[in-house]
């Protein structure tokens, strides 16, 4: 690329989770990364893609820097992006789940009164008081 190219802005469309945040943005191309004038940027961290042109592949970038809209600034408001690497792209491998053997479980648990009161008052489960149909 040269140097002139780096400067020159072109539109983009930037989308975030699927949704599109803003279409024909100014992007100025950095490096390893950009300029994007935004009224409301992203936070820094976001991954966005931007699409250059209609019909392009996106690009996927993270939010590095945020220039917030501020009266008097020599600046416009928006983010700067740096384009995300490949290995950052791969999908996270999970580690593997080892299984829990539980046949132990029931030697160290202790004593199980399935009709216990919940109360902790030591009595059967069942509620006092007048019984029903004369029973």
């Amino acid at each position: 690329m040269s140097a002139e190219s780096d400067t020159a802005a072109v539109f983009v469309d930037v989308t975030y989770r699927g949704l599109k945040v803003v279409h024909k943005a100014r992007f100025r191309s950095e490096g390893k990364g950009g300029f994007v004038e935004l009224e409301t940027p992203l936070p820094v961290g976001a991954i966005v893609q931007i699409v250059e042109t209609e019909g392009a592949a996106p690009k996927d970038a993270r939010v590095v820097g945020v220039v917030e809209h501020e009266a008097g600034a020599k600046s416009p408001p928006g983010m700067r992006l740096a384009w995300e690497s490949a290995a950052v792209q791969a999908p996270a491998v999970e580690a593997p789940v080892e299984a829990i053997d539980d046949t132990d479980m029931a030697q160290h648990s202790g004593p199980v009164d399935s009709g216990a009161s919940a109360s902790g008052d030591g009595k059967k489960g069942k509620r006092g008081g007048k019984k029903k149909n004369g029973r």
